[in-house]
């Protein structure tokens, strides 16, 4: 079996839409292939974000404005 760092972009975007927003953005950090595939993602759910985080983090606008000028879905 393969592994999955040599499954092609299209395919790695599928499995990412298949699980939550923020474990889409961690995995960024699994490794140098990983850092920008988040960023292909085209439908990211923002709307827990605001309740989770609001209090340890900045500003839910803040985050989601960074994202935008990130995602390279959008483009």
């Amino acid at each position: 079996m393969g592994n999955i760092n040599e499954l092609c972009d299209d395919l790695l975007v599928k499995i990412l839409l298949q699980i939550p927003t923020e474990e889409v953005v961690a995995t960024s950090l699994l490794s140098r292939r990983w850092r920008s595939v988040w960023k292909l993602v085209p439908k990211l759910d923002f709307r827990d974000y605001s309740y989770k985080y609001h209090a340890t983090s900045a500003a839910p606008s803040e985050f989601i404005d960074k994202f935008l000028e990130r995602n390279t879905a959008l483009l």
